[in-house]
């Protein structure tokens, strides 16, 4: 097996978007407004990774009557030396993957590794996948924001995140519990854990999230948003100095940046395409 580098980066881009005029009521404005995209999708055929680490207890829990196997006992010593490198590296990329190595791992619910097993290692049982990387699929989400009221008065400014699928396949946004563009937090360019706020969406209508003035508490899970093709998917977030934790909400540069992760729907969750984005913006007295 050949390979270690997982993806390719697209040709960047970076395009400043119309703001329009703030209303009369307005006291701060966004003024200058840019969105930077840069797209990646896997080089690589295959995408191989251990997918689950189990106690011996936990496989008792798990598993009923599983076939397990230890690397000693793989016949084949190239799909032995493959699955052992999964087991070293955690995920691999390669180009070529030996004859039987996705029938082993198909066929095969959780391996052992005793040789290579530290005696204080809870870890005893691993669950290995296998993944067809699709190099030659382009990557089809295409991001933007735009801003849709630039002035902050008497009421918020608004933006239109969006996500557009422009292939002919639905694929699926894998995001946390605010689907499927999360909680962005904006800060000054540079100054990551300096004065910051919260764009806002509603966040006090959605199961599973608590946003108040010091905290933000959310369930750890993983949820996904299909886009169909052809479809432009939009959610409007504000700048709202009324909500908790916006007070930072000011004259200013301000930055967010934060990548989308999505795959074709209907197959494993495994390797994808990305969209980096950033967002860069001037906030001005009026």
């Amino acid at each position: 097996m050949t390979g270690d580098a997982p993806t390719t980066t697209r040709t960047p881009t970076t395009e400043t978007n119309t703001v329009p005029e703030p209303g009369p009521d307005a006291d701060l404005a966004i003024t200058d407004f840019a969105v930077g995209t840069e797209k990646t999708a896997p080089t690589r055929e295959w995408y191989l990774r251990i997918e689950g680490v189990y106690s011996t207890d936990a496989v008792g829990r798990h598993f009923d009557d599983p076939e397990v196997v230890d690397v000693a006992d793989i016949e084949d010593a190239d799909v032995r030396e493959a699955v052992k490198r999964i087991l070293d590296e955690g995920k691999v990329w390669a180009d070529e993957i030996p004859d039987g190595l996705r029938e082993f791992v198909d066929s095969t619910d959780l391996v052992t590794w005793e040789a290579d097993r530290d005696t204080g290692d809870i870890a005893t049982h691993w669950t290995l996948a296998v993944y067809d990387a699709h190099p030659d699929r382009d990557p089809v989400l295409d991001f933007d924001v735009r801003v849709l009221d630039s002035g902050i008065g008497d009421g918020p400014a608004e933006l239109a995140f969006s996500v557009a699928n422009t292939g002919g396949v639905e694929q699926s946004v894998y995001s946390g519990v605010v689907r499927p563009f999360g909680i962005p937090r904006v800060h000054h360019p540079g100054a990551p854990d300096g004065a910051s706020f919260l764009l806002w969406h509603e966040y006090e209508t959605i199961d599973g999230l608590s946003v108040t003035e010091d905290l933000v508490t959310k369930n750890a899970i993983g949820m996904m948003t299909p886009v169909e093709p052809g479809e432009t998917l939009t959610r409007t977030y504000t700048l709202d100095p009324s909500k908790p934790q916006c007070g930072a909400i000011g004259p200013g540069e301000w930055v967010y940046e934060d990548t989308l992760e999505y795959s074709q729907t209907g197959e494993p969750q495994g390797p994808g395409a990305t969209v980096e984005y950033r967002l860069d913006f001037t906030i001005e007295e009026v």
